[in-house]
């Protein structure tokens, strides 16, 4: 079961801290989707027909539209995973670039230090309800746009 724990709303889309104990169906979104590995084992994702390994060390990327979906390897074990919903439309006002579309090179994320140290502090800020992260869009854009230039590399 997927329990979402914070939920964040704005221009960009919405971010989510999920705990998740089991393998969600296959689905997909207009949104652009990246997932990262907060805590918890190793879990695998399905993304149109490729599985793609989720970990500390790596994430997924989703775009609009692919269907996907998430695989547990220890069954019943929960992952922390943050979650982007990311607005094509956000993405292209914020790319600074004319030919920019959402559109992920590949589905697998290499989650280096910097993506990780980002993803820390997102999943950090969104668990203090009493914490106001003036930095949450920009953090957003940051981690976004790092993990779309990292998926055609």
């Amino acid at each position: 079961m997927s329990i979402p724990l914070a939920v964040c709303h704005g221009p960009f889309g919405r971010v989510c801290l999920y705990r998740v104990d089991r393998a969600t169906a296959s689905h997909a979104h207009r949104e652009g989707h990246l997932v990262f590995h907060v805590d918890g084992p190793a879990g695998m994702f399905d993304v149109d027909g490729q599985i793609v390994p989720m970990s500390s060390g790596q994430g997924v990327a989703i775009s609009p539209w692919q269907t996907h979906m998430y695989l547990p390897v220890v069954p019943n074990a929960p992952v922390l995973q943050l979650v982007l919903y990311i607005r094509p439309g956000w993405f292209l006002e914020t790319a600074r670039r004319v030919t920019s579309s959402l559109k992920f090179g590949r589905p697998a994320i290499e989650v280096t230090d910097h993506l990780s140290s980002l993803v820390r502090l997102t999943a950090r800020a969104m668990m203090d309800p009493d914490l106001e992260d003036p930095s949450m869009e920009e953090r957003l854009h940051t981690l976004t746009h790092a993990a779309f230039d990292q998926s055609w590399q």
